[in-house]
């Protein structure tokens, strides 16, 4: 499998952003069957996913509508985003098995570094036990189109969690945030970057080529 993680510098404005996955979407779709990410940080902002068909929000940090699964999250300084754009194989169409690769991913990345991450029966993402019970503490929302799939995951390095409050998270009522922050791991953003770029292809390759 061929793939590309790019790492950007500095924080991604998101309309620009998106604009140029759009632009890797529209590239794929007759093209080859690869994966280009685009790994990255943005300033403070909320997106709303298609799941949110009415809401009421107030807040001076900004609320993007967007093309992914999923409610409402948070994004900003201290988090990791990873955009994909992977048109998958005819032998790996399976988009339930590719949110799983997601999430064994930062399962993966999380053991690392000492984190116990794991599934819940809430919904999709990454999750930890903390004293205060049961946090999330990685996000998964993909768009499928013609069996490109796009957007991605997001991690909580060190973000501002007070930004949180403002929301229920991925629309999971009574469920907190964290981050590895939080969980008393300083791991830099350029160590988790090293750990995820290193764990891509051979998680991949465990769950997407060789399970069943």
């Amino acid at each position: 499998m061929e793939y590309e993680l790019r790492i950007e510098n500095g924080f991604q404005p998101y309309l620009e952003t998106m604009q140029e996955m759009e632009r890797r979407v529209a590239c794929v779709k007759d093209g080859a069957e690869k994966v280009s990410a685009m790994v990255l940080e943005h300033p403070a902002l909320y997106t709303a996913g298609v799941g949110v068909k009415n809401h009421s929000f107030h807040s001076e940090i900004p609320l993007y509508t967007t093309t992914r699964g999923g409610k409402v999250t948070y994004h900003g300084p201290g988090q990791r985003v990873i955009y994909f754009v992977h048109k998958l194989p005819v032998s790996e169409r399976d988009i339930r098995k590719y949110i799983y690769f997601l999430e064994e991913w930062l399962i993966v990345t999380l053991g690392c570094l000492g984190i116990n991450g794991l599934r819940h029966k809430d919904g999709t993402g990454v999750w930890v036990n903390t004293a205060s019970g049961v946090e999330k503490i990685g996000a998964i929302g993909v768009r499928l189109q013609g069996w490109v799939v796009s957007h991605g995951i997001s991690l909580n390095i060190a973000p501002n969690l007070n930004h949180y409050k403002d929301i229920i998270p991925c629309g999971i009522e009574g469920r907190s945030v964290t981050s590895l922050k939080e969980l008393g791991v300083r791991a830099s953003m350029e160590e988790v970057d090293q750990i995820l770029i290193d764990s891509f292809d051979s998680t991949y390759r465990k769950v997407m080529e060789v399970c069943t």
